[in-house]
């Protein structure tokens, strides 16, 4: 088992979801990022919808209580164990008993997500292993200090590492919102929606991402019919700010909407910090689906590695080296930070 001792801003069980509910007012929930919840499964060789800890804004600390391997991914500033041997996000390490994970906040994102080899033990609520923010059904499934969480079947297994480049090219925010318009907005709004620059609220959540910026004055004054919407629909309220349903918003919306977002680009938008300028772009269906499905074929080509972890001391400075299964050099780090991200032979 493990211990949780800091919590952290906001922690959670999550997986894919819950699904087929929406009728009866029931979200789909699940991870914010998939692409790395994905890979912290696969890093593990698990069932690719167990449970992880999704943990939002960082300040997570937990302690081992048995041998087992773990992975952890999501933005790639160091997570450490021990107060002292590094490990970087999508990549897995074998914890023994008594060692104490420390995951910080980032600057290159908000979630991380920590999976266990063999999964956590917990029981399946409505059909899934997700906390669900807006009911109280899956209360103990929202993760607090001082609890102690069990493993279904821990295990050592190889250590495996994957290409960091993966979470900048494709999650990481490159500071624009990809949007697939509705058919019925006009290209002037389209300009006035475009052109400007929004940042996210403090305030967003698992419901939604609120954006704030000058308002689009068009609606200030709007009487809408309340209609089913879904995980990336845009809405415009009547003070004029746009706001990006996420995982846990509600099933039906009386706002009025201007698109969605493409699947491909939630993980990034949920990834975004507070405060960090961005704009939106207009997409097309057809080229929206080109580029999920690229990014769904790279996954399943994806090429982990085996490695090894040494630690050194040379002139009383520790630097940290990542050896992979060919022996080549993949990575040399100082006191704080891995610096090199590439072979050397």
């Amino acid at each position: 088992m493990l211990e949780i001792l800091k919590s952290g801003i906001f922690s959670s069980f999550q997986d894919i979801g819950r699904f087929g509910l929406k009728q009866y007012g029931v979200s789909n929930s699940g991870c914010q990022d998939l692409y790395s919840f994905t890979f912290a499964n696969l890093l593990l060789k698990n069932d690719i919808n167990e449970a992880c800890i999704e943990i939002v804004g960082g300040n997570f600390k937990c302690k081992f209580f048995a041998k087992v391997s773990i992975a952890v991914t999501g933005p790639s500033e160091q997570c450490l164990i021990n107060n002292e041997k590094r490990l970087e996000t999508y990549s897995s390490v074998n914890v023994d008993v008594g060692d104490v994970l420390e995951i910080k906040p980032s600057k290159t994102g908000r979630i991380h997500y920590l999976s266990v080899n063999g999964g956590f033990d917990l029981n399946k609520i409505l059909g899934s292993y997700s906390y669900h923010s807006p009911s109280s059904i899956t209360d103990e499934y929202k993760l607090k200090s001082n609890q102690k969480i069990s493993f279904k079947r821990p295990k050592i297994t190889t250590t495996m590492i994957f290409n960091q480049d993966f979470y900048k090219k494709y999650i990481e925010s490159k500071g624009v919102i990809k949007i697939i318009y509705n058919q019925n907005i006009n290209k002037q709004l389209m300009n006035q929606i475009e052109s400007r620059e929004y940042i996210v609220n403090i305030n967003s959540n698992r419901q939604a991402i609120k954006l704030e910026s000058d308002p689009i004055k068009e609606f200030f004054k709007q009487n809408e019919i309340s209609n089913g919407v879904t995980l990336g629909t845009v809405q415009i309220p009547p003070d004029g700010l746009p706001i990006i349903l996420m995982q846990d918003s509600q099933t039906v919306g009386g706002y009025k909407t201007i698109g969605v977002i493409p699947k491909y680009q939630i993980p990034s938008i949920a990834q975004m910090q507070p405060n960090i300028p961005i704009k939106f772009q207009g997409v097309t269906l057809s080229e929206a689906t080109r580029i999920n499905r690229k990014i769904n074929d790279e996954i399943n080509r994806s090429n982990f590695f085996k490695y090894q972890f040494t630690e050194l001391y040379v002139n009383n400075k520790k630097i940290s080296v990542r050896i992979t299964e060919n022996d080549s050099i993949i990575a040399i780090a100082d006191d704080d930070v891995f610096e090199v991200h590439k072979e050397i032979n």
